[in-house]
């Protein structure tokens, strides 16, 4: 190995370990020595690292020219397959976060053609990534089944063992191990999913200590599933001591810091700490602003989290003032469509708990029609979640005197038959039955 592959190969173990200031500062370097040198692979390579810290730095703009660009100096140098491979996904992870979901498609054709094919028995550690990089595209792009095959096929060929010295192989294990957690999560299969995020966090730990970023971030979506199958007890002071060992070493207003706030605050709303957990979801909402600005869809789906418990405490203004910030931010984003819907539901309940229920439906009129005009396919949460607001719509209509809300509950009950939720269908049907009675009626929940 060449002085040249052997830094990049410290910076990279730098970069796995979670040292990413220390990681750039070697990758920049690489990058220069192999540009000076004129070799175009080694350029590529060290280039791919640079894109692959600025994504875990959340700079994805960045992250996108640096790996558009080792691509083509990978290509054009006719570099090892896998490193191009590499490359075009960590690529494509990068264009579907930015909302380039045709780039990220071409991206995905070039690096998974044969769909059967998988890690094979004599996998290297230096090819294992190429593979998880992939399996998270497929995850990307909601392909849970291939992304299983890929994770559960590599974890096979590079057997778990506690005696094994290689600390790349049980580092890549332990990142195949956490990915695995979260598709089979997607898939419902929490038990599944708790046993090998316990594994990489097992790994992680035995790799580089208790006070590790990336051990602490692992604990914490531990806690998150754990939380997710009821086992809050358990969840508690896992996230807990996470967070503290965060804030101890320093690292809690880091950006992906957001995250950890965000755990912890639902681990102390689910214990009954309202208070404990709004300040937590603030926290985390504010490192989001100072990351992205408030104009982002990400900061505003985490807005919507705060949102939710400010109603809970009946804090109408402060409901309000979050969704003048959050839903423009959500409307046009066709991937936040379930934070759109909900974030438009509290401005309406906001707006009717203080007095304005008239401007209250014409916003949710507004947002209703927004949906109409984009002509999307939506799930069957989605449909039931729209059929919803529909029914919150027609109820306000008529306790405002607008003759709309006939028409408004009538649509409310056909999307409510049309998505199976029988509980809207039938809230639909009474109010319409009384309205016709000649009854009135009053603002009122849809649960």
């Amino acid at each position: 190995m060449s002085d040249q592959d052997g830094g990049l190969e410290e910076a990279r173990a730098q970069f796995i370990r979670g040292e990413l200031d220390g990681a750039l500062v070697a990758a920049r370097a690489c990058l220069a020595a192999a540009k000076a040198a004129g070799d175009m692979t080694a350029t590529g390579r060290a280039r791919t690292l640079c894109g692959e810290i600025a994504y875990d730095r959340l700079r994805y703009p960045e992250a996108r020219d640096e790996l558009k660009r080792a691509v083509t100096e990978l290509e054009s140098s006719g570099a090892d397959e896998n490193d191009v491979r590499y490359a075009r996904a960590s690529l494509g992870i990068v264009l579907h976060t930015l909302d380039d979901v045709d780039g990220a498609t071409a991206q995905l054709a070039q690096v998974d053609p044969d769909p059967a094919a998988g890690p094979a028995e004599d996998l290297t550690v230096a090819h294992a990534g190429r593979w998880i990089v992939l399996a998270v595209l497929h995850q990307a792009f909601g392909g849970t089944p291939r992304a299983r095959a890929i994770l559960e096929r590599l974890l096979a060929v590079m057997p778990d063992s506690d005696s094994d010295s290689d600390d790349a192989r049980r580092a890549a294990r332990a990142t195949a191990h956490l990915q695995l957690a979260a598709t089979l999560q997607t898939e419902g299969a929490n038990a599944a999913a708790i046993e090998n995020e316990e594994r990489c966090v097992e790994l992680r730990t035995s790799l580089w200590g208790p006070t590790n970023v990336r051990v602490l971030m692992a604990k914490l979506s531990l806690a998150q599933l754990l939380l997710a199958s009821g086992r809050t007890d358990d969840a508690c002071p896992l996230a807990r001591d996470a967070m503290a060992t965060l804030e101890a070493i320093g690292r809690a207003d880091d950006p992906r810091a957001s995250v950890a706030h965000a755990t912890l605050g639902l681990v102390e709303l689910t214990s009954g700490d309202v208070a404990a957990g709004a300040k937590r979801l603030e926290r985390a909402c504010a490192i989001e602003e100072k990351t992205f600005g408030g104009a982002s869809p990400r900061t505003a789906k985490m807005l919507v989290m705060l949102a939710q418990v400010e109603a809970t405490r009946q804090q109408w203004g402060r409901v309000m003032g979050l969704c003048k910030k959050m839903i423009p931010a959500l409307r046009g984003d066709a991937r936040s469509t379930d934070a759109y819907l909900s974030a438009c539901g509290l401005d309406c309940t906001a707006h009717i708990a203080l007095g304005r229920a008239a401007a209250g439906a014409d916003r949710l009129r507004d947002a209703l029609a927004n949906l109409d005009r984009r002509g999307a396919a939506f799930s069957e949460e989605l449909r039931r979640m729209i059929a919803e607001l529909w029914l919150l719509l027609g109820r306000t209509e008529i306790a405002t005197g607008r003759r709309s809300g006939v028409s408004t509950l009538e649509r409310a009950r056909a999307l409510a038959m049309d998505c199976g939720a029988s509980d809207i269908l039938d809230a639909a049907t009474n109010d319409l039955e009384h309205v016709r009675r000649g009854g009135g009626m009053g603002l009122k929940s849809t649960s």
